[in-house]
């Protein structure tokens, strides 16, 4: 009264090793996959960096904060104490 034996074309050791060998397989040509994109990724993104912080530093340079800022001018008065204030005590 049981079921038959319903044997399968991978439930044999020969199956079960030609699933492992797909397995192997994949999972190595997912590494590679990951791998040549993060050289991809690495030769485009240290460029692009490096140009970045090229471009800002000749940028504030060539029109430096002193530069656009004009001339240097005197601090004002100190207002705290009637020493320092320009009427005197």
């Amino acid at each position: 009264m049981g079921s038959p034996d319903k044997t399968t074309p991978w439930g044999d050791s020969l199956g079960r090793a030609s699933i492992r060998t797909a397995q192997v397989l994949l999972l190595l040509v997912l590494t590679v996959v990951v791998v040549y994109a993060l050289i991809q990724v690495r030769l485009v993104v240290i460029p692009t960096l490096l140009a970045l912080i090229l471009a800002a530093a000749i940028a504030r340079s060539s029109t430096g904060c002193a530069a656009a800022a004009g001339p240097a001018r005197p601090p004002p008065p100190c207002r705290s104490c009637c020493s320092c204030s320009p009427s005197g005590p």
